[in-house]
């Protein structure tokens, strides 16, 4: 049976620039982790009907931020 740790805490995004668009995404580890963490993937994209597009990223498990950038205005 795969135990998977419980959602990072704290998630919050912060706008760091206008043109381009970049964020900084900041969050605390999850309460359980259920063992050890070895990354974390963030995921961002653009809604554009069916067509959409999106980026991921790895993050080193000792990171609790990341600054993503030149995102389009319509990115989530």
């Amino acid at each position: 049976m795969v135990v998977v740790p419980s959602p990072p805490q704290s998630m919050h995004v912060e706008q760091i620039n206008d043109n381009p668009i970049n964020v900084r995404v900041t969050w605390e580890p999850p309460l359980e982790t259920h063992g050890q963490i070895k990354s974390y993937r963030l995921m961002w994209g653009k809604r554009d009907g069916e067509d959409s597009e999106f980026k991921t990223v790895s993050i080193s498990s000792t990171r609790f931020s990341y600054v993503a950038d030149s995102m389009g205005k319509d990115s989530h």
